[in-house]
């Protein structure tokens, strides 16, 4: 005949031992925390070698309702359909039971004892409260590991929660804000079901000492995170069984949530951090991504067009920042271009499409053709392409030239002069001893594979122009003697 569904005590044990002795006491915390009580006293102290003593004592007046749940894995729990406590899967106590080579249960409806593998019940009971004591191996490291994470905790207001006879310390609060958020609740048939729910979110000010964030659950740490603060669900977080990960998808809008209650009490340094650009996409307010935006990258910033390398070169001559494209992911660039947070350089500076009119030719002066002439010999000798130089009469320029590659044609660049922009008297009959006839030289001439101003790429290319020339002007005088 068949038997029960068993559980392998060892095999549970083995699959629980990561979580070491915090993990113990956080669950135990976590059940008196979630009765009604005022008081809750933990201690963990070291007893000999590697054995040490864990005992969490509460005044709850209702006591362990039902001692055989202490025992008895995924029995249904009153707290599962309750978001605002912490108990779901009904097998807190029983981590700290296996975790502990002996423990012992004592309430109000009496006492249970483990040793080993073995259960037995006691009919001594306390007037009021649970206290439950047990012995657990662990290193040195361990347990001052576990003795940090408890400090760690934060109390609910009205309780008095103290570890190793000290009161543990609330945070600075620095915001609560409404969010609604997925949870766990049961359904009609007590199934565990993924919902959501408004709920708050409790802001604390990271204490000294601590190097990273963490998402708490009703003031239980659950998660460390790369965040500026301490982020306290009022509402039960949906974790694996294990109780140690949150989706990326949960962690956004929390992250968002949080971004939209605190983005005014942000320092830049704070804003870095990427608890904060991993809330741009859930944030609803346009004033808290702008604001991020602000502190990262300025108040004068812009994302390149790489249609309009003019704008991008103006912009950034006037001191504005360019926050790359690769700079954030798909989703934040939407929600950033969604709250006009970071314009792009063409809205700033519009892309003026403006043809060049060719001056007819019987209006060049003599000045304009040997500049014409020397920036031809200078592309073939330096660059070894061929150029086509234009000069240009329409007045609805604003700059004084223009180069760049001619499309369809990799062996050709075309050079724009433009003439109401410059004055006629800027050519001169010898412009290779001209020095600002060379300087635009040797800067439009750097954009002849259509590099930005203000790149490296383009910077690269100037002192490659220049450099050529000088070394040409110095090695074979007589190549410039008919534009000297």
């Amino acid at each position: 005949m068949a038997g029960k569904l068993q559980v392998d005590s060892d095999g549970f044990r083995k699959r629980v031992a990561w979580r070491g002795p915090f993990g113990a006491l956080s669950e135990l915390i976590s059940n008196a925390l979630d009765e009604r009580i005022t008081r809750c006293d933990v201690t963990f102290e070291h007893v000999s070698q590697q054995t040490y003593v864990i005992r969490v004592e509460d005044d709850s007046p209702d006591g362990f309702r039902n001692l055989e749940e202490s025992y008895t894995l995924y029995a249904d729990s009153y707290k599962a359909n309750t978001p605002s406590l912490r108990g779901r899967f009904n097998v807190g106590e029983k981590v700290a039971i296996i975790l502990c080579d002996e423990a012992r249960i004592e309430s109000t409806t009496g006492t249970v004892i483990f040793k080993k593998n073995d259960v037995s019940r006691s009919p001594k009971r306390r007037d009021r409260g649970t206290t439950f004591e047990g012995t657990i191996r662990c290193t040195r490291e361990q347990f001052e590991d576990a003795c940090r994470q408890v400090k760690t905790i934060i109390p609910p207001e009205n309780i008095c929660l103290t570890f190793n006879g000290e009161p543990l310390r609330r945070p600075m609060k620095l915001a609560s804000v409404e969010a609604s958020l997925p949870t766990i609740a049961t359904n009609p048939e007590g199934e565990l079901i993924r919902t959501v729910r408004t709920t708050t979110i409790d802001v604390y000010e990271r204490r000294e000492g601590e190097a990273s964030g963490a998402v708490y659950e009703l003031g239980i740490p659950v998660v460390d995170v790369e965040h500026p603060h301490l982020l306290d669900v009022r509402q039960k977080v949906p974790l694996s069984v294990d109780r140690n990960s949150v989706t990326p998808g949960y962690y956004r809008k929390l992250c968002g949530a949080v971004l939209d209650g605190t983005y005014d009490k942000l320092t830049e340094e704070q804003a870095r951090s990427k608890g904060i650009t991993e809330g741009i996409a859930g944030a609803t307010k346009n004033e808290a991504v702008q604001a991020v935006m602000a502190k990262l990258h300025g108040e004068q910033r812009f994302v390149p067009d790489p249609t309009n390398r003019e704008a991008t070169g103006e912009l950034t001559a006037r001191g504005y920042v360019s926050v790359p494209p690769n700079a954030y992911d798909r989703e934040t660039w939407s929600r950033i271009r969604e709250a006009k947070a970071v314009p792009s350089g063409s809205e700033l500076m519009p892309k003026r499409s403006v043809p060049p009119i060719p001056l007819p030719e019987k209006d060049m002066n003599e000045g304009m053709k040997h500049v014409a002439a020397l920036s031809q010999f200078i592309c073939k000798q330096v660059l070894g392409k061929k150029l086509r130089v234009l000069f240009s009469n329409n007045r609805n320029v604003t700059c004084s030239a223009q180069c760049g590659p001619v499309h369809g044609d990799p062996t050709a660049v075309e050079l724009v002069f433009h003439v109401p922009i410059l004055g006629e008297e800027w050519f001169s009959v010898t412009p290779a001893i001209c020095q600002k006839n060379l300087d635009l030289i040797f800067h439009e001439l750097g954009h002849h594979k259509g590099d930005e101003d203000c790149t490296r790429e383009f910077a690269d290319q100037v002192t490659f122009v220049a450099s050529s020339v000088s070394v040409t002007m110095l090695t074979h005088p007589e190549l410039f003697e008919k534009y000297r």
